[in-house]
């Protein structure tokens, strides 16, 4: 085991950040968040220079006669033919008041007839945001809470392991129409978060949102088959990752896990035991390429010394890798809780906050400086952030909103 403090961002030039740059991050009560500008939406405000509008709503009748279910979570986006695609969860259990069916029996095709989690797809003009159509790919899910992007498709993960439930699924990106479950066992069984994909291996990285839970490896037997393989956890020899400070690194190994179908929710416990390291409610994770590397950007939500979160990179390596710490949130009138991730092409990195209100969107600039973007007055969580062509998709859960960013976003510094 090595631990060795580095500049963590993998951008040329780029400045470390510090435990106490945070402490210049927005005042959520005070006069900085006067700055913020209306954005066209109520009870959400902006920076200067940028603008939002909502694109889709919860109730809102959808292209195949269903309507837009509640809570939107995670979500990812794709540009193509002059369209942009997007795949959005909702995290859903047992109310079928917000599901995409109230008042009437669920499909054939539902998963489960008594839950009402699932995947939507909703397809937007790419000139000015409007929705061209919109359906449901899955349904009857649990807590569809984040997920990733694949070369196969939007892959969406239930965070939660009672009954038939526990897993990751993968959806169709071009399915006009309700598809039949995809579960993908390989993955594991627990309350998966979210998973990012390695586009060079197509290796799967997986957050489990438990105070105890493990970062998972899936590692693929051979990159055109993905899906067959051994499940490992992370393993960092014993060190307590919460008492990390920003920019410290530490080289890491992985250890198998067997047996996927933790009916009992004690994957993690198994880990453990073989040596796997612990992390307080892994979310969100996004892979990202830069000059031909993969590095892995996570969160855990209430880690770190001050129980208010992390962001860690993981740059891989076949047999091991090295684990850095991005941000550690101190809470209070600063970052709290970042949640969902996301990387755009100019190397800034949004976090959605998912903590006391209200909650915001941060960005970490290539500098190493700490901004506010946008803060949700309104309240309830931000999610599903997602970065396609200088415009950013989110998820406002509570109020049911998927709402676009628009603004000058590679200026942030």
């Amino acid at each position: 085991m090595k631990l060795s403090r580095r500049a963590w961002f993998g951008v040329g030039g780029a400045a470390a950040l510090g435990v106490a740059l945070p402490l210049y991050f927005r005042n959520r009560h005070g006069k900085s968040l006067k700055s913020l500008r209306p954005s066209g939406i109520p009870d959400f405000r902006l920076r200067e220079g940028f603008s939002a509008q909502v694109v889709d709503s919860t109730g809102n009748a959808m292209s195949d006669g269903f309507v837009v279910p509640g809570k939107p979570d995670g979500m990812a986006s794709w540009s193509e033919d002059g369209k942009i695609v997007l795949m959005r969860n909702h995290e859903l259990t047992d109310d079928k008041s917000l599901s995409a069916y109230p008042g009437r029996a669920a499909p054939q095709l539902a998963h489960k007839s008594n839950m009402f989690g699932g995947v939507t797809r909703v397809v937007l003009s790419e000139q000015d945001n409007t929705v061209i159509e919109s359906n449901l790919v899955l349904t009857g899910t649990a807590n569809n809470c984040a997920g990733g992007t694949s070369p196969w498709g939007w892959l969406t993960c239930e965070e939660y392991t009672a009954g038939d439930h526990g897993f990751v699924f993968l959806c169709d990106r071009y399915a006009s129409k309700l598809q039949p479950p995809k579960r993908i066992e390989a993955y594991g069984r627990f309350r998966h978060e979210a998973v990012g994909i390695d586009p060079a291996t197509h290796d799967a990285y997986l957050t489990e949102d438990m105070a105890d839970g493990c970062l998972y490896r899936f590692k693929a037997e051979a990159k055109d088959n993905p899906f067959h393989g051994q499940l490992q956890a992370l393993a960092s020899e014993k060190i307590d990752v919460n008492t990390l400070s920003a920019n410290d690194s530490l080289e890491v190994s992985w250890v198998d896990v067997n047996g996927w179908d933790a009916a009992k929710d004690d994957l993690r416990v198994r880990a453990v035991r073989s040596g796997a390291t612990t992390f307080r409610r892994g979310e969100g994770v996004f892979a990202d390429v830069r000059d031909g590397k993969t590095h892995i950007y996570f969160t855990a939500t209430t880690g770190g010394r001050y129980g208010k979160g992390q962001v860690f990179r993981l740059s891989p390596s076949k047999d091991g890798g090295v684990l850095s710490l991005v941000v550690e949130a101190p809470g209070g009138d600063s970052l709290e809780m970042p949640d969902n991730v996301c990387v755009s092409p100019s190397g800034h990195v949004f976090l959605a906050e998912d903590g006391s209100a209200p909650n915001g969107l941060a960005v970490v600039c290539p500098s190493g400086q700490l901004l506010t973007l946008a803060v949700n007055t309104g309240g309830g969580e931000l999610a599903g952030v997602t970065f396609t062509n200088d415009r950013l998709f989110v998820n406002l859960q509570q109020r049911g909103i998927t709402a676009v960013i628009s603004g000058p976003f590679s200026e942030l510094a």
